[in-house]
């Protein structure tokens, strides 16, 4: 009896090792995988997360709409990765990352490009919106809850189409001005800007540190800076306003911004890409962001938030648009946060210390597999931690749908320059499984020989 008992117990605590080991994408589990790790990429982020792993196809589902896609099967992380992976809904384009290209996820999703087959069920209308507020957020596919808003969303420029960027034309607290822009020497003096990068991923906000070039009179940052010392003292406690394009001002209340930065380490950043901010977690805790699909682009358009509107906690389907819950994570409780050591580097440009994670429920495979994505308008690459495959079925078609295989084709060729360079090899078994294999089977040596000897005598 204590035999049989020492083996059970041996055999449950492995298999909780193998439960939490494989708490990623098994490809060996879904019948529609394909891709091959010989179709290598590597993804750098500003944040310094450097990503790496292998190019593959699959079901992907957020809510109830599903399509096979292209995206990045994660096999190696150096930084942080706030959850399973990165389920990017930015356009195509690397914005602010070093690193290969992949179609947007959700142009499969919301069937832009018209290859949908007849395996799941496309977003009816190419177009999805965000919102969030201190507990979580809220994916809306397809349109925006009307509920939400306290005035319809209005259209603003478009300034990229590699990503979600807009003209910010004024911003101030109260009566000091955080952008003060030169009368006179600058570009487009008649209507001066800067540009606004519409990210979900940042943790608060990023301000250049900088007067870019003259275009500005003072730092945004110091003067935000400025501001918040004086609050400590004044009690003063202004809405921090954004006006975008001439047509609308968000007001992001003084129990948002200001909280943050007594929070939050390293709120705001200031070391901002290509000197422009970075419209993040503030921003979007203040109003609604509409994005629209086009063959030609993108549409962006924003409304200012319906305080009074609460935030759905279940995936719920409307006439007009379906809300997906996204959760959220902050730096006191990272369960899904998996971090390796990394050197600094002079590129990082977000400097977070204390980061906030959107993370959205997304299924992959079939049957359907759930993990916790982090939620990115800042990018658009969509991928998952993966659980190592010797698996190649490149050359296997999908059976209703073959757009999916023919992109990943395309890119062989370029990849396959590449993997000569930037292919490393990967360790299918890590130490720490190894060392937990020899101490199982030492214990497991050492307990048959002691229940041998008993049995003799």
């Amino acid at each position: 009896a204590p035999c049989r008992n020492f083996f059970f117990l041996v055999f449950l605590w492995g298999s909780v090792v193998e439960s939490q080991r494989d708490a990623r994408f098994q490809t060996r589990l879904s019948s529609l995988w394909r891709g091959s790790e010989d179709l290598r990429f590597k993804t750098l982020y500003a944040s310094g997360t450097q990503l790496k792993g292998f190019i593959c196809s699959d079901l992907i589902g957020v809510g109830k709409y599903a399509s096979l896609a292209p995206f990045g099967c994660i096999t190696e992380v150096e930084g942080i990765l706030d959850g399973q992976g990165v389920a990017g809904f930015g356009p195509s384009g690397h914005g602010d990352r070093k690193g290969f290209e992949l179609p947007p996820v959700f142009k499969a999703l919301a069937n832009v490009s018209g290859e949908h087959g007849s395996l799941g069920v496309p977003v009816p209308q190419p177009t999805f919106s965000f919102i969030c507020d201190a507990r979580g957020g809220e994916l809306q596919l397809g349109g925006f809850d009307a509920s939400a808003v306290s005035s319809p969303p209005m259209q603003v420029t478009s300034l990229s189409t590699s990503s979600y960027v807009v003209p910010i034309t004024a911003m101030s607290v109260g009566d000091k001005r955080i952008l003060d822009f030169a009368s006179t020497g600058t570009l487009n003096s008649s209507r001066p800007y800067v540009g606004g990068i519409l990210d979900s991923g940042a943790t608060c906000m990023c301000l250049p540190d900088q007067t870019l070039g003259g275009r500005l009179t003072k730092s945004p940052w110091g003067e935000l800076m400025g501001i918040i010392g004086k609050s400590a003292h004044d009690k003063k406690r202004d809405a921090l306003r954004v006006e975008i394009d001439h047509l609308v001002t968000v007001e992001i209340p003084a129990s948002v911004w200001l909280t943050s930065v007594k929070a939050l380490r390293g709120c705001p950043a200031r070391q901002c890409p290509h000197g422009d901010i970075v419209l993040g977690d503030w921003f979007f805790q203040a109003a609604l962001v509409k994005i629209d699909w086009r063959q030609d682009g993108v549409g962006i358009s924003i409304a200012r938030r319906n305080l009074n509107y609460t935030l759905r906690t279940q995936a719920v389907t409307h006439p007009s648009h379906t809300s997906v819950p996204v959760s959220k994570k902050y730096p006191s409780k990272p369960p899904n946060a998996y971090r390796t050591e990394v050197p600094r580097l002079d590129r990082v440009a977000l400097e977070d210390k204390d980061r906030v994670a959107l993370l959205v429920p997304v299924d992959i495979g079939w049957p359907p597999q759930r993990f916790e994505l982090v939620f990115d308008t800042g990018s658009s690459f969509f991928g998952v931690l993966t659980v190592p495959t010797h698996r190649v079925l490149l050359g296997k078609p999908h059976k209703d749908y073959s757009g999916a295989r023919d992109r990943v084709h395309k890119m062989h060729a370029a990849f396959q320059a590449k993997a000569a360079r930037d292919t490393e090899n990967l360790s299918f078994a890590s130490p720490a499984l190894l060392m937990f294999l020899v101490g199982v089977a030492m214990v497991t040596s050492v307990a048959v020989s002691v229940c041998v000897r008993r049995r003799r005598r």
